[in-house]
């Protein structure tokens, strides 16, 4: 109104600040990063759930940022890549700041950070480890001279925890007597051979490459169905083969009974107590 003088229209602002940190590769199992890991997608995710969250993804060195950051509590979320697995999570730098920000969960790929105005919070570290794989052979020994012969369809292996107690995951053998577990974590593990029908004896389980890497892994028993592997970031820790027999006496005959064509583990008959006339050898009907 006239004669009036209109005072306090007042603001109020807080100084932005930055979230930085970074994302390396443990290569030799001791749960510390040693080498940058680039093209990680990180997320900062501010919690309100109505607005998309901005990402940025690391450079060369491992390293990532975000800046012009709004002072409040944030969530920052690391997306695993390709063929990696988390190991560690946590705010490895005491910069000042509210910098009591709680984490936890040292390992779900998160970090909780409560910024305040004109602070610069770094040090929110992500490491990861490369997974690998174990794979093998089965086959059978069809001349008893305990070398495998002909490979093994359809067995059935089966990946355990090293204390023998937990199933990690299971496969069967394919045409070829192969099998393999992808993208395991690093660590110490059982691998475990169900034999397959007439095949119940067991001739040998060894791991027959040397593939570099932790491949000095100790086997006690060599005719168990069982191979100890320690598995290293990023191996693939082949040859853990196992070799069988058949347990019926009488004479073996195989012969194409399913039509395909070529001889499988399956085309197999005994005719128990027969000699003489009864082939010994491998033949298609």
């Amino acid at each position: 109104m006239a004669g009036e003088t209109d005072s306090g229209n007042d603001f109020v602002d807080a100084q932005n600040g930055s979230i930085s940190g970074t994302v390396l590769a443990d290569t030799d199992g001791d749960g510390d990063g040693d080498t940058a890991l680039s093209g990680v997608t990180i997320t900062l995710d501010d919690g309100d759930g109505g607005t998309t969250d901005p990402t940025t993804t690391t450079a060369s060195d491992g390293t990532y940022s975000f800046t012009n950051v709004a002072p409040g509590t944030y969530t920052i979320v690391e997306t695993d890549p390709s063929g990696y697995v988390s190991v560690g999570d946590e705010d490895s730098v005491n910069d000042g700041g509210n910098d009591s920000d709680s984490n936890s969960n040292t390992n779900d790929n998160s970090l909780t950070v409560d910024l305040i105005p004109g602070e610069t919070d770094t040090g929110n570290d992500f490491v990861d480890e490369q997974t690998g794989t174990i794979s093998g052979n089965v086959k059978a020994d069809t001349n008893n001279d305990d070398t495998g012969d002909l490979n093994l369809a359809g067995v059935t292996i089966t990946l355990r925890d090293s204390g023998d107690t937990t199933t990690i995951a299971t496969t069967t053998t394919d045409s070829s007597g192969n099998y393999s577990f992808t993208n395991v974590t690093p660590g110490s593990y059982l691998v475990k051979e169900t034999n397959l029908g007439i095949y119940s004896s067991d001739v040998s389980d060894e791991d027959s490459v040397n593939d570099g890497a932790n491949d000095s892994d100790t086997n006690s028993s060599t005719t168990d169905n069982t191979l100890p592997v320690d598995l290293v970031a990023g191996e693939s820790d082949t040859g853990n083969d196992f070799v069988d027999e058949n347990n019926t006496s009488g004479t073996m005959v195989r012969a194409d009974f399913d039509n395909t064509g070529s001889l499988n583990p399956k085309d197999v008959v005994f005719l128990q107590g027969l000699t003489g006339t009864i082939p010994s050898t491998d033949f298609i009907l």
